[in-house]
């Protein structure tokens, strides 16, 4: 099961970085709730067109949970676009890693879900390793950045997401799950749509449509992965977007790196390991 899991927080995982770096390439006047919000209702249309669902589908004794989990992920989403758009990608990928930590943390605290010596051990050695590879007390500026602020912010409400849906996938399929999430986020947007919406261009919708179909099945993923694991054993592999993100930060963006943080990186690979191979 753990093999399943890994799997699928792999796809996540490339699918996840696929979007943000998308998100890079559009002009700064398409604001971030035309990003989230169009995102979210192309990833509507796709999930109608490939899971062709019955009323049923949209039935749910958790109704409640279902709609706030969607404004929850709609401000989590909406949160971290803004930060990938003003910050490197390697640096946002890697403070996106406190993310982790709090749905560990909240898993034990509201699923009572267990934490292994040798995951606190792997969460100390990933750290360390984000510390080398961002030197954060280094080269980022005297001030704490806002878009570091709302990054932060999105890791909390996206840790509250996946606590609901590891809760929701118990009674509801991934599909079913990911189908009424990306509802409620398509609302949150509709409401929003006469305040916020800006007009794009061809070009920027191609951009846009790509990001909804990397997101929708990086969504669909996680989703997954929950149903073979703990919370806080599938959170950990949220630490493999940080050696794709170095990968394309340098290629596509030109983003540099050194000695330190190919060090830093390998250490994230080493802590990744370690909880793969864990023992119960």
């Amino acid at each position: 099961m753990k093999i399943k899991a890994f799997l699928w927080m792999l796809l996540w995982c490339v699918m996840s970085i696929g979007a943000m770096s998308l998100a890079k390439f559009l002009p700064g006047h398409v604001n971030n709730f035309t990003v989230s919000g169009v995102r979210y209702f192309i990833s509507m249309v796709i999930l109608l067109a490939i899971q062709k669902p019955k009323k049923s589908s949209f039935k749910t004794s958790h109704l409640g949970l279902m709609m706030v989990r969607g404004v929850v992920s709609f401000f989590a989403t909406l949160c971290t676009y803004y930060a990938y758009r003003h910050l490197p990608l390697t640096l946002a990928t890697s403070i996106g890693f406190t993310g982790p930590l709090l749905t560990a943390f909240l898993g034990v605290i509201f699923l009572k879900e267990k934490i292994s010596p040798t995951q606190i051990i792997g969460f100390i050695v990933c750290y360390i390793g984000i510390l080398l590879a961002t030197k954060p007390f280094g080269t980022q500026g005297g001030g704490i950045m806002w878009p570091v602020i709302i990054e932060l912010i999105a890791n909390l409400l996206a840790s509250c997401s996946i606590l609901l849906a590891k809760h929701l996938s118990k009674s509801h399929d991934s599909l079913q799950i990911l189908t009424l999430s990306t509802l409620m986020c398509s609302v949150c947007f509709l409401v929003c749509l006469p305040f916020v919406y800006t007009p794009v261009s061809g070009h920027d919708l191609v951009i846009l449509i790509g990001i909804a179909g990397c997101a929708t099945l990086s969504s669909y993923a996680y989703i997954h992965a929950l149903q073979f694991e703990r919370a806080s054993f599938v959170s950990l592999f949220e630490y493999l977007r940080y050696p794709l993100s170095f990968i394309l930060g340098w290629y596509l963006f030109c983003e540099r790196f050194d000695q330190q943080q190919v060090i830093g990186t390998l250490l994230i690979m080493i802590s990744v390991y370690m909880c793969v191979h864990r023992k119960k």
